[in-house]
This record gives C-alpha cells, structure tokens and sequence, in this order.
C-alpha cells in the first residue's frame, strides 16, 4: 500500500540489541511486558522490510537529546551493575535511560 519513495517510521521503539539488555535482563527499563511484547532490533526491520522492497535511509539512537538522560549518573549505574555481574551476583535495580536505548528508523519504498 506504500506509494513509490513512499517512507515508514518507525520511531521511540525499544532497541533489542542495545547495551543495556544483556546486563540489565528484565530489569531493563524498556522491558514492560503490558506495553511491549516483543523486542526488536534494527536488524528485524532491516531483515523484513529488504524482503519488501524497501531500503533504510536512517537510522538513529537518541539519548542525550531526552529529559530522562543523566550521562554521568546513569553511566555509574551501569558501571555499578557491570560490577555486580563480574562478582556473580544478580543486578536487582532497574536499568537507567541509556544510549541505545530507544531507536528511530526510517525505510523508503
């Protein structure tokens, strides 16, 4: 139904792949089973819309340009997980607002 040059956004979406996920797990802060059921990365959009014809024109990861980003205390709270993990133990807090986070892409047909 998308006209030639005809463009989708798909924009705010939880990143799957980002840095955060796998120390984070289900403590990440985009990880909400009641909003998001699934988890995509880029490379799932990329995978299907390729299939349709489409191709990517951008592709962007915002963080600092957001209310919630804090670089200095949120990089701390993931260097305090990381730091969790390399002593075995489990991370029990909630990610922070983190780079990656969240992406935007845009495909044309």
């Amino acid at each position: 139904m998308l006209n030639k040059n005809g463009l989708i956004y798909i924009t705010s979406t939880p990143n799957a792949n980002a840095f955060c996920v796998d120390i984070f797990q289900e403590k990440w802060n985009q990880h909400e089973p009641e909003a998001h059921l699934m988890h995509f990365s880029s490379k799932h959009f990329d995978d299907y819309f390729l299939k349709k014809g489409l191709s990517k024109l951008e592709e962007y990861y915002f963080y600092q340009e957001t209310p919630y980003a804090n670089p200095r205390e949120d990089t701390l709270k993931v260097a305090q997980a990381i730091q969790l993990i390399k002593e075995g133990k489990r991370v029990i807090f909630r990610s922070p607002p983190f780079w990656e986070n969240m992406m935007s892409l845009v495909y044309k047909k």
